[in-house]
């Protein structure tokens, strides 16, 4: 039995009472009493290479490769668990066992630095064994096999003939090991069937991994992620974790079915991007979260110049392997390239690279990046999309007035959607400047249309339930925003705009409940302690209220709009001289333009001092300026002191409400 140890692809493993089982993946069959069968194919080939199960070789043609026992034994293990990640410390516990003394570290690394001089594969552009940085190796090669099997029995025991006195007989035992070994040809082949298909029905991207070395380049793996991303959020049927959850994992070491379970997703997309000065290799799999197994995977290489619309060609092929259906136009929108232009597609990538930082600066560089994106390809409506999203935060963000930011916007997504009129998030930003130009019939149709187009985007989800709860339809604004937790579930935005939704639908307790999960999300987001402030206001817990909006000046870096809420509750729990002090500056500010200061935020700091007449004025200014807050007049419980006002009852009739 001790002469199995030479066979390749097996290992003693102690049993108990000093007996040892031979276990090989994938199958291990045990034989009565006396022993073990297992069963392997005897000839695999990839690439150029014949790896021979029976004679111990590695070959080349009719050449036989030097390969020493270590690196030939961890070459057999990588080729048997193809298309899996191999962790470093499974390849210890194969070939030095558990116990070892040795550097393990250097040993794993001595034995691949081998292995990769005899395959001739290179490192930073594999084509037979990928490094996933931190955690093992994966051979990603094709293999095929003979029909022939390699097969090791343990020894029998000596049987004694029967006693003639007893009447019993030997059982043949042929019959038996006959059908062991079809059974576990059968277990072989279940195993590594590629027909096998679970069913997939959400999954999550993480962040493909910059192999390149240079730091510099991390605005392209970024990229890549979110162009791919943005492709499987259009599928049909298929539910896909937003980027913001996914980029959580960005070097992680937790195992992919703590992913997945974390995520509640059925599978995982993750992948590598290896770019030289003119080519690039992308490395993309899709694993199946619950048992960690291997669906599919191919690598891409190409030249740089002929990387365009590369995402799509991956997310096309992905939609293949887990049976999704998709219509002849949707399979002609996957098949459009997004530009002809090299060039034009480094600059968006660059572009939504600072768009996702969403910071003054960064929104200020990707608007840069995004026009230079339109004029090296003006017809490329990605970056007309890009540039429209950009100017329609602006003044969320505090740096542009609404009457320079939206008709940007607007004429950006219009034009966008006039080069495409299949991008999803085009359709969401048009519907969220028609709600700012009081067009709701239009911004419906507009947010159901971006819905059908991308049922996976968190954005389109996020602002139509802003829209419903806008205009009092609470019960589906909740829906919506719940769908947005769902696909963004490690976001503090999605977790807080649900306590937003609560806190509008007058549900105080529940909303401060879910903003306390926001903030233990991320405490530094800032919105979060402003609504859980305002919650805090209406249950008259005013001391708390003042903390959670001064927390939100601070973190913001003394965002106007903030200062104003707290001013408010200055005004509210008798602090006037406080509530005064800053109207007074906020008042000054609003004069210059720069920043933006909200009217509609100053006139709720007058509604704390109970100042009607200062409130009715801002609120006309907030009327005339289309103030992004606006539309939340008409449900915003901290304005109820005004809705008995004839002029306030005068402009929400103007808003023209549905």
């Amino acid at each position: 039995m001790e002469n199995l140890c030479r066979i390749p692809g097996f290992f003693l493993k102690p049993q108990a009472a000093g007996r040892k089982r031979f276990v090989r993946r994938p199958g291990v069959i045990k034989s009565g009493l006396h022993g073990v069968l297992v069963v392997a194919p005897a000839l695999l080939r990839f690439a150029d290479l014949e790896l021979d199960l029976r004679r111990y070789e590695l070959r080349r043609g009719a050449r036989v490769l030097k390969l020493e026992r270590i690196p030939m034994d961890l070459l057999v293990f990588l080729v048997e668990e193809r298309g899996r990640l191999v962790r470093r410390e499974e390849i210890v516990e194969r070939i030095w066992g558990k116990d070892v003394s040795l550097d393990t570290e250097n040993a794993v690394n001595t034995a691949i630095r081998k292995v990769r001089r005899v395959l001739k594969d290179d490192p930073t552009f594999p084509h037979l064994i990928e490094t996933v940085a931190g955690k093992g190796y994966r051979f990603i090669a094709p293999v095929t096999t003979d029909n022939e099997f390699v097969s090791a029995e343990a020894p029998p025991t000596t049987v004694q003939k029967p006693r003639k006195s007893n009447g019993f007989r030997l059982i043949p035992v042929a019959g038996a090991l006959g059908a062991t070994l079809l059974i576990g040809v059968g277990i072989w082949s279940w195993r590594h069937s590629r027909s096998f298909s679970p069913t997939i029905s959400s999954l999550a991207v993480l962040p493909l991994q910059n192999l390149s070395g240079d730091p510099s380049q991390e605005y392209f793996s970024e990229g890549l992620t979110d162009e791919l991303l943005t492709d499987l959020a259009k599928l049909p049927g298929l539910r896909v974790i937003s980027r913001t959850s996914a980029m959580h994992y960005k070097g992680t070491n937790k195992p992919l079915p703590q992913i997945a379970q974390e995520l509640k997703v059925d599978a995982i997309v993750e992948g590598t991007v290896a770019r030289t000065e003119s080519r690039v290799r992308i490395r993309v799999q899709l694993i199946e979260a619950r048992t960690d197994h291997h669906l599919w995977a191919e690598a891409y290489e190409r030249d740089m110049r002929d990387v365009l619309g590369l995402q799509r060609e991956v997310a096309l092929a992905i939609s293949h392997q887990i049976n999704l259906e998709l219509t002849p136009q949707q399979k002609t929108r996957f098949a459009r390239s997004p530009s002809r232009n090299f060039e034009a597609y480094a600059a968006y990538l660059k572009g939504r690279y600072e768009w996702n930082k969403r910071t003054e600066e960064s929104l200020n560089q990707s608007i840069r990046y995004f026009e230079e994106a339109i004029a090296k390809d003006p017809s490329y409506a990605l970056a007309h999309e890009g540039l429209a999203e950009t100017y329609a935060v602006m003044n969320t963000y505090e740096v542009l007035p609404p009457e320079e930011a939206y008709p940007k916007a607007k004429a950006e997504a219009l034009r966008a959607l006039e080069l495409d009129d299949g991008l999803g998030e085009a359709h969401a930003i048009l519907a969220g400047v028609r709600m700012i130009d009081r067009d709701w019939q239009g911004a419906e149709v507009e947010h159901l249309r971006a819905l059908e187009l991308s049922p996976s985007s968190v954005t389109a989800h996020q602002w139509y339930g802003e829209y419903l709860l806008n205009i009092g339809r609470f019960n589906q604004g909740l829906g919506e925003l719940q769908r947005a937790e769902e696909l963004d579930p490690a976001s503090p935005l999605a977790s807080g705009l649900l306590g937003l939704a609560l806190y509008e639908a007058r549900k105080y307790d529940e909303a401060i409940q879910q903003l306390h999960k926001a903030i233990e999300m991320e405490p530094r987001f800032a919105w979060s302690h402003c609504w859980l402030g305002l919650a805090y206001e209406q249950k008259g817990m005013r001391r708390e209220a003042v903390q959670e909006f001064q927390k939100a000046v601070d973190l913001s870096g003394g965002s106007p709009s903030f200062t104003a809420y707290l001013g408010y509750a200055y005004g509210l729990s008798g602090d006037r001289s406080q509530a005064i002090k800053i109207a007074a500056k906020l008042e000054i500010l609003a004069q210059s333009k720069m920043p933006y200061v909200s009217p509609l935020c100053l006139a709720l700091l007058y509604t704390g001092l109970d100042n009607k007449e200062r409130t009715l004025y801002w609120v006309e200014k907030a009327y005339v300026a289309h103030d992004f807050l606006l539309p939340w007049a008409k449900v915003e419980p901290s304005l109820d002191s005004l809705r008995s006002a004839p002029q306030f009852k005068n402009l929400i009739l103007q808003m023209r409400f549905p």
